[in-house]
């Protein structure tokens, strides 16, 4: 029986595996990607957040998946590393019990950052593993953990409108899948074999980009200092100038928090003119959303 590794231990080699999983299926969870705007960068947001996550320290790997998170899942996922941290604990050993309040601590800060969450999304697969029961021992019960997350990306075919009109799973919640199957592969080798999901990363012909109809506006994330009673106010502006919103604290350390913040909108101007009248804004990234397959600079 193999031992209970603690975070640290594991991390590296969980990222890496991640890493691998999301390289290798990008193209193919870009082709899935129809929520919030079908942009086909779902695969390639995901695998640069976790790129950004891979360091020896889980603390800091979180902190930088957080900083270069890229696109709605690639932000949802980095919050739901960054809480997963912060419950285990760098040397927090890894037991089923510990995951199971670690995934719930989880599932519901990505749920709390988001304005307006969408069921059948990423969260789909969050939610299904923060109530999964234990199942046994650690092999077993991460083993099991990655099944609960790839029958959540099926599901998310019937319960998402826009997947469900599209024949296709969610992108989001198919790259979350992956990221669960690596934590298992990682510290066993067992996990779901590629024949046994291959279903998920299957898409109907669907017309060139270039064809489709073009989602306008840009998509703007940042950092930004400011209070809590000022953020709570920021994201009532920014309610009001877009949509797909996600603000997830970051650091604690200064004298004001530090926000990560994800919004589309019609332009960047006006929400980086808001952003600005309550704190520092850094780390600014804004993208087209008309510009298919982005990658944010």
């Amino acid at each position: 029986m193999l031992t209970e590794p603690t975070l640290t231990e594991i991390w590296p080699l969980w990222m890496q595996r991640a890493q691998s999983l999301l390289d290798k299926h990008a193209q193919q969870i870009n082709a899935l990607n129809v929520f919030p705007v079908p942009d086909s960068d779902t695969g390639s947001n995901m695998l640069a957040t976790v790129s950004a996550a891979a360091d020896a320290d889980p603390q800091a790997g979180a902190s930088a998946a957080l900083q270069g998170a890229r696109g709605n899942s690639g932000s949802l996922l980095a919050v739901w590393l960054r809480a997963l941290v912060k419950s285990l604990g760098k040397d927090g050993v890894l037991t089923p019990e510990a995951l199971h309040f670690a995934f719930f601590t989880a599932a519901a800060s990505a749920r709390e950052s988001l304005s307006s969450p969408v069921e059948g999304t990423i969260l789909l697969g969050m939610d299904a593993v923060a109530r999964a029961e234990i199942a046994g021992e650690l092999e077993e019960h991460l083993v099991f953990l990655a099944e609960t997350a790839a029958l959540a990306a099926f599901e998310s075919r019937e319960k998402l409108p826009q997947a469900a009109a599209a024949g296709v799973a969610d992108s989001g919640a198919v790259g979350f899948f992956l990221v669960v199957n690596a934590l298992s592969l990682a510290h066993s080798e067992r996990g779901l074999a590629e024949e046994k999901y291959a279903e998920l990363l299957r898409s109907p012909d669907r017309a060139p980009l270039a064809d489709r109809e073009v989602a306008e506006g840009v998509e703007v994330m940042c950092t930004v200092a400011v209070g809590a009673v000022g953020m709570a106010q920021l994201r009532d502006r920014l309610e009001a100038l877009g949509d797909s919103i996600s603000i997830a604290r970051q650091d604690e350390s200064g004298q004001l928090p530090l926000w990560a913040v994800h919004v589309h909108a019609k332009e960047s101007e006006a929400v980086l003119a808001a952003l600005a009248e309550f704190g520092e804004v850094t780390n600014v990234r804004v993208t087209s959303l008309a510009d298919g397959g982005h990658l944010h600079g």
